[in-house]
């Protein structure tokens, strides 16, 4: 079908929800038209060399070209797209432009998108989600264009597969992705040995990419894609997490479904040293070895140590230990997890200058009632020099630095 639209002259977009041609007005039926929220119209809208749209009683609302602004707002397609000019978007930007759009099956959030990627496969009714991995399968044997994997569904946050198993995923973050050229990748992370192409394999998609320790404890590693995000304060290069998958030597798995933007100082820390490895990246979304179910949603708090460093202070102290886990280049995170029933629990950094001398304390986090007891037990734990809730230093001789990267 995206062919017949391509190969148009003109294609008419009769819109039955919209009764005047007042498309400009903020708030208008055409703004609010469900032909915009469809998923097979995508390749309506894109595909034809023009597109007229009409309102009910088939006034002549305007064409596609003329209305780029208002629909660029409507959708989050790129205007020159919209314009009909030849622009290369990345795989994460054109899946953002669906991500928002609904179908009545399943498998059709899938077969909509055959041809805006230029793959076919067959349709299958009957295998629901499954319809949107095959997809992607299609688009990497004919793509390099590591944003496929940069899609951020960050409620998810759990292990689980590779690909996305829908275009809602990526609807929070995707929309800002562009493709970072391989040789640019290769120099800005030092690979050696490099190797462009990503393959399918019955053990997963076999990829070789840098892998830096993230949280040792956790073994999970970060892992940079030839992708970057654009955002108000810069071209952010982006980096997944992932985790061995049990029994295994080198599958691995999405640890986090959410992206990591890699600042300067991420940057400067992959060096010659860095492992690069050829790794088989897990892809079944609904493995329930890998998807374990979660009781709470996780949230992590990133402190980096190295400017307090910088000015004296060192770290004496963080509660609950249990809630905290020491980056080898980071500083440290606290991870919360919400959702427990009665959840009361902050954490808790001390820094000091020198001891005796007063703290400097943070509290992160929330408590489901703001209760004070809770903000009072964990602060007598550290300054109090050694209780059970809190990891304290009562002299000099114990004070413990973190080992952050300046």
């Amino acid at each position: 079908m995206y062919a017949w639209y391509r190969d148009s002259g003109v294609c008419y977009a009769y819109l039955d929800d919209v009764t005047d041609d007042r498309a400009r007005k903020w708030g208008s039926l055409f703004r609010r038209s469900e032909w915009f929220k469809r998923g097979w119209t995508l390749q309506e809208l894109i595909a034809p060399a023009r597109v007229v749209f009409f309102a009910q009683n088939w006034s002549d609302i305007g064409t596609r070209q003329g209305m780029a602004d208002i629909i660029e707002q409507i959708t989050d397609i790129d205007r020159d797209v919209l314009w009909g000019l030849p622009v290369k978007s990345s795989v994460a930007r054109r899946m953002s432009w669906a991500a928002n759009r609904q179908t009545t099956r399943a498998e059709d959030a899938a077969y909509s998108l055959m041809g805006l990627f230029g793959v076919n496969m067959p349709t299958l009714y009957g295998e629901s989600e499954k319809a949107f991995i095959r997809l992607q399968y299609e688009i990497m044997k004919q793509s390099n264009d590591h944003s496929i994997f940069a899609w951020d569904w960050s409620s998810l946050n759990i292990p689980g597969g590779l690909l996305a198993f829908s275009p809602h995923h990526f609807s929070e973050t995707s929309a800002t992705i562009v493709e970072t050229s391989y040789d640019k990748y290769v120099k800005q992370f030092a690979i050696k040995n490099s190797s462009p192409e990503h393959t399918m394999t019955n053990y997963g998609i076999r990829i070789r990419l840098p892998l830096k320790p993230y949280d040792k404890r956790a073994r999970t590693f970060l892992a940079p894609l030839a992708c970057a995000s654009r955002t108000i304060k810069g071209t952010f290069p982006i980096g997944i997490l992932l985790g061995l998958k049990p029994g295994t030597l080198n599958q691995y798995v999405r640890e986090r479904c959410d992206l990591v933007l890699l600042s300067s100082e991420d940057l400067a820390s992959f060096s010659d040293a860095t492992a690069v490895e050829d790794v088989y990246l897990y892809v079944d979304p609904h493995d329930e070895e890998v998807r374990r179910a979660p009781k709470y949603r996780r949230h992590d708090f990133l402190l980096r140590t190295s400017p307090l460093h910088a000015r004296g202070y060192e770290l004496v102290g963080v509660a609950p230990p249990d809630q905290w886990t020491e980056l080898d280049t980071e500083g440290w995170c606290l991870t919360i997890r919400a959702g427990q029933k009665n959840l009361c629990i902050v954490g808790l950094p001390c820094f000091a200058t020198q001891l005796p001398a007063p703290y400097l304390r943070w509290f992160w986090g929330w408590t489901e009632y703001g209760r004070d007891c809770h903000l009072e037990s964990l602060t007598r734990s550290c300054a109090g020099g050694g209780t059970s809730r809190g990891r304290t230093c009562s002299s000099a001789a114990h004070r413990r630095r973190t080992h952050a990267e300046k």
